[in-house]
């Protein structure tokens, strides 16, 4: 048996995230407040989002039935800020949404995880 090649072993999840433009959760914080136009997607479940969020996110569940009538109803010209708990659910929704022609996508890097670690302050209940 020969041995294995492995110098081309890259994981799809890998070169996914190659794609996509990602922000640690301080610079996240800031295009927030730097933009005074956009659309912040938070792609977890209802259950988890009506546990807490950032000010001003729409809830799009990732597994929901209705996540492509909500996509669609998206303005692909403003800038979409995109989050879920660590990260897998909001690349897969930044993926379609470039491949869909949205002109401006960011992923949060490590989700509301690793931004509640750094800024516990982050997040609020919803109204």
């Amino acid at each position: 048996m020969e041995p294995k090649d492995n110098t081309c072993n890259i994981r799809r999840w890998d070169i996914l995230k190659r794609e996509l433009t990602h922000l640690e959760p301080d610079a996240f914080l800031r295009k927030l407040t730097s933009l005074s136009d956009y659309t912040l997607l938070d792609v977890r479940t209802p259950k988890e989002f009506a546990a807490g969020s950032l000010p001003q996110a729409v809830n799009m569940d990732f597994l929901g039935d209705d996540f492509w009538d909500i996509f669609e109803r998206i303005d692909k010209e403003r800038p979409v800020l995109v989050f879920c708990r660590s990260s897998r659910r909001s690349i897969r929704t930044a993926m379609f949404m470039k491949n869909g022609g949205f002109r401006e996508v960011y992923n949060l890097e490590g989700g509301l995880n690793k931004l509640l670690a750094q800024f516990p302050e982050a997040i609020f209940p919803p109204a």
